[in-house]
Order: C-alpha cells, then sequence, then structure tokens
C-alpha cells in the first residue's frame, strides 16, 4: 500500500491517511491552544512534555480555570 501512496504523490497532491490524521491533529492541537492564549514557546514546551493543551495550561496557567 505504501508504494502505491508514494505513486499517487507523485502524481498528484494525494496526502495518506497516516498525513490527513496529522494534520487534523496539528490543526486541533492549534486551535486549542490559540483559545488558551498560549504562545508559540508555550505551545512547543507544551508539545515537548506530550501534554494536551489543556493540561499544560492547566499546570503551567495560574489564570487557568476548567470549564
Amino acid at each position: 500500500m505504501g508504494i502505491i501512496w508514494e505513486l499517487l504523490k507523485l502524481l498528484g497532491d494525494t496526502k495518506s491517511p497516516k498525513e490527513k490524521e496529522k494534520e487534523r491533529k496539528e490543526k486541533e492541537f492549534n486551535e486549542i491552544a490559540d483559545y488558551l492564549g498560549m504562545t508559540e514557546d508555550e505551545k512547543e514546551d507544551c508539545k515537548l512534555s506530550g501534554m494536551t493543551p489543556e493540561e499544560w495550561a492547566e499546570e503551567n496557567d495560574p489564570d487557568y480555570e476548567e470549564d
């Protein structure tokens, strides 16, 4: 299946399901982080820690309140 995806990518702008899922998760992460008012440095720290933006904010932002 991997060879087929590589051929399709060469022929057009087709992305594999893994690539689409990764992009979707990245977009969701950024939307939540932006909603929480995280800076780019905070987003990077959050990613490196392996936490979700909510977990990171709960642990690192004194103004964070869960809904």
